[in-house]
């Protein structure tokens, strides 16, 4: 049997307190690798991009931390 590592794409709710996973959605398969370092990598590489994205437009909220802890913007 063969190991693959799969990136999904979970969908959160809100409920006025935290976010939390839904639970009508399991996750959506978007890709699929035969390493995990590959795997990991990629999912750096989208979640940095997204924080990016969110500093840059900004779109983050009142509840976000400083990004710029984080990444170099």
């Amino acid at each position: 049997m063969k190991t693959v590592y799969a990136i999904v794409s979970i969908s959160y709710d809100y409920n006025d307190e935290i976010y939390f996973a839904s639970e009508d959605n399991a996750g959506t398969p978007v890709m699929i690798f035969n390493k995990k370092e590959d795997a990991e990598n990629k999912c750096f590489i989208d979640n940095l991009s997204a924080a990016r994205q969110k500093v840059e437009t900004d779109q983050q909220d009142d509840y976000s931390y400083e990004p710029s802890k984080f990444i170099d913007i």
